[in-house]
């Protein structure tokens, strides 16, 4: 679906890049956002092999004495 699009989305990008006046290949970045979704859906569908523990990732939020959020990880 997204191979259908991104003419489309280089277009509107490029537009916008135009508009703000920033000087922005977009093709360059389109090829890298492209590389890291990639990257992404591969790295989402890979499975653990038999007898490897998951490492679970977990924060937690604790309020310092002064009020400001402490992020703990």
């Amino acid at each position: 679906m997204f191979k259908e699009l991104r003419p489309i989305f280089r277009e509107i990008d490029g537009k916008i890049a135009e508009i703000l006046r920033i000087h922005v290949d977009v093709d360059a970045l389109w090829d890298k956002a492209w590389e890291m979704m990639e990257r992404r859906i591969k790295g989402a569908s890979r499975k653990v092999a038999p007898g490897v523990e998951e490492i679970e990732l977990t924060t937690s939020t604790k309020r310092s004495r002064k009020g400001k959020r402490k992020i703990d990880s």
